[in-house]
């Protein structure tokens, strides 16, 4: 079995869904080639960490702080329930109205003085576009 062969089917050796005839030609490969045999040790490496983090462990007070976060801090219980969104909204409409008149100052219209330096050429004789080529000069 070549090397490349190899690193193909280890993944599924690894994991167990390999054949027994194709696992058996892995295993010997394996014992015979250092090169793999390294790459495989890393490969399980690598697999063990994926493994672990598949199923990472909940907190069981996850629920819990999330609810305090979202909660009014104590000792404001007089503000009433429309208090608690006024901030976000604000802010909200506040980047809206930017976004807005960002939007609405970019569709005005051009300074006339603007389109005049654009359509002049700014250094006489600078233009490549009008330049002869290089090539043609140096041909002749």
């Amino acid at each position: 079995m070549k090397c490349k062969r190899c690193h193909n089917d280890l993944i599924f050796y690894l994991e167990g869904q390999l054949d027994s005839p194709r696992a058996a030609q892995v295993e010997k490969h394996l014992e015979e080639c250092p090169s793999c045999r390294d790459f495989a040790a890393l490969l399980r490496e690598t697999l063990s960490v994926v493994a672990a983090e598949r199923n990472p462990e909940t907190s069981p007070f996850f629920y819990s702080r999330v609810k305090a976060r979202l909660s009014p801090p104590s000792g404001t219980a007089d503000r009433p329930q429309w208090a608690w969104w006024l901030q976000p909204a604000f802010f909200t409409l506040l980047l809206l109205l930017g976004i807005f008149s960002g939007i609405k100052i970019g569709q005005l219209p051009q300074a006339s003085h603007h389109s005049r330096l654009t359509s002049e050429e700014l250094v006489p004789g600078f233009n490549e576009m009008k330049a002869e080529p290089i090539e043609t000069f140096l041909m002749e």
